[in-house]
């Protein structure tokens, strides 16, 4: 992902996607913005693969890194691992301002590929702000979809939300497709789909790469929303956050699913 503000330093993220895609032959692909505060060694931080912005939303010498190229995700992993390392030996600080921002790639994507994301993820968005924790459906900068003025099961038709790529949605969703682009000229387009409801973590083996995983699960295999039971979908979402499976929890997406169908 790269991030307009050092546009001016980086090719797009579109042509480095194409430099990517060339060389390795594949469009799952993902970056990252991790938010994070108390910086006060900022000069003593850096890494290769990602890029320091200063963030206003934060305080107390609050810098964003930002992945300078998309990438796979155990790629990723490995290099989020390393700037987390960094950052915790300096004493830096995950406040309830803090963030992480993950970016996956959609241009290689169908309209009805985006339908099958969005549904996957509308129909167990309470379960993933249940295993996010730390009240992030009540964090501004992450609204709830179920929560906006979006709705799968009311408000705006699914062919209404594609065909204005995704400019109904709010900027500040814990789903948003605001910066999938409008076109070439579109300077602040990414082409990707944004998930913007993690907090801010240390923690990679509980809840980071777990949520990460879960991520490129909805973005490869969204289409099972049509073809598995939800019982089964339901068993393999918990087996990928890790956490306990909830008779309560698919009563309640049995009675959603009922609804955006």
């Amino acid at each position: 992902m790269i991030n307009v503000k050092i546009v001016d330093k980086h090719p797009t993220f579109r042509e480095t996607l194409a430099q990517f895609l060339d060389r390795h032959g594949t469009a799952d692909i993902f970056s990252i913005e991790i938010e994070v505060e108390r910086l006060e060694n900022f000069g003593m931080i850096y890494h290769d693969e990602f890029d320091r912005i200063d963030e206003g939303s934060l305080r107390y010498f609050g810098v964003e890194f930002v992945s300078v190229q998309p990438t796979r995700l155990e790629v990723l992993k490995t290099d989020v691992t390393e700037l987390l390392d960094k950052l915790k030996f300096n004493e830096c600080f995950f406040s309830h301002r803090s963030s992480i921002h993950v970016h996956a790639n959609v241009i290689h994507r169908t309209f009805a590929d985006l339908k099958d994301i969005i549904r996957f993820y509308y129909l167990f968005e309470p379960l993933f702000f249940k295993f996010l924790g730390r009240r992030r459906n009540k964090n501004n900068f992450c609204v709830p979809l179920r929560q906006s003025h979006v709705s799968l099961t009311r408000s705006f038709p699914m062919s209404t939300i594609l065909n204005t790529w995704g400019a109904v949605f709010p900027k500040y969703g814990a789903l948003s497709l605001n910066r999938l682009g409008q076109g070439s000229l579109d300077i602040h387009a990414l082409g990707t789909v944004e998930w913007r409801a993690c907090p801010g973590t240390f923690d990679t083996k509980q809840i980071l790469f777990p949520w990460l995983n879960m991520i490129e699960f909805i973005h490869t295999n969204s289409s099972l929303i049509h073809t598995e039971t939800l019982e089964n979908l339901n068993i393999k979402v918990h087996q990928i956050l890790g956490i306990s499976y909830s008779e309560d929890e698919l009563q309640e997406e049995q009675i959603t699913l009922k609804r955006m169908k």
